[in-house]
């Protein structure tokens, strides 16, 4: 298998992404994702610059943004995740100045087999 290569296909895509971030997004989920972005970024200084790793539809990224106090960049994997998180992102768009930045990680390459 040394030297082969295949293409990255992430599993939580289109269909499947969405019914996810549907199921992740209730009232009493959301009141729980806004108590951990404040209690994450507590000590953080103001104009900190936050990375939120595989965020999956963004709901912590977009509430750490709502704080108004930090830039928020997150990064997945999943092309349908960053949609929806964009479409969330945007959907809170007073939540502050600074904002929240998706992308998306390894468009259109290959990485090796390991």
């Amino acid at each position: 298998m040394y030297g082969k290569r295949f293409k990255l296909v992430p599993e939580m895509e289109g269909g499947i992404a969405r019914w996810y971030a549907r199921q992740r997004a209730t009232e009493s989920q959301i009141e729980g994702v806004r108590k951990d972005a404040a209690r994450l970024t507590q000590g953080l200084p103001g104009s900190a610059r936050v990375l939120e790793i595989a965020p999956g539809p963004g709901y912590l990224a977009v509430e750490i943004a709502r704080l108004g106090r930090f830039h928020v960049t997150g990064l997945d994997i999943s092309r349908t995740f960053v949609t929806v998180a964009r479409e969330k992102a945007r959907e809170r768009a007073s939540m502050s100045s600074s904002g929240t930045v998706m992308r998306h990680a390894f468009p259109s390459k290959s990485v090796p087999s390991t």
